[in-house]
């Protein structure tokens, strides 16, 4: 996220029916922490979109800065969704771009 190789994320949407983690809305400031919990970025939801798991597309992927190609990348979220819900090939997901909007520390600042 830091370097920019990463604007985007997806999530199954059962993740967040159980009220613990709130739905992202467009223009929502988040804070991204480290492993001990100390504030490392700010991001900005710029969109959202609602899509199957099956609508998956390759332009959807390099956004997400993790995987190779559409292959790669059902490959771990099938593996990944079994693991919290029933998974489907009409899984629900939530896909949402974001940008950094400030940087609390980085390496350059250590």
């Amino acid at each position: 996220m830091r370097s920019g190789a990463k604007t985007a994320t997806c999530a199954a949407l059962s993740e967040f029916e159980d009220g613990k983690e709130a739905l992202p809305e467009v223009g929502r400031v988040d804070i991204a922490t480290d492993w001990d919990g100390a504030p490392q970025l700010a991001t900005r939801t710029l969109s959202l979109e609602r899509l199957r798991f099956a609508e998956m597309d390759q332009v959807r992927i390099p956004p997400q800065g993790e995987f190779r190609d559409l292959a790669h990348w059902r490959n771990g979220y099938a593996a990944y969704l079994a693991c919290i819900t029933d998974f489907t090939p009409d899984t629900e997901l939530l896909f949402e771009r974001f940008e950094v909007v400030e940087d609390f520390g980085s390496d350059l600042n250590v």
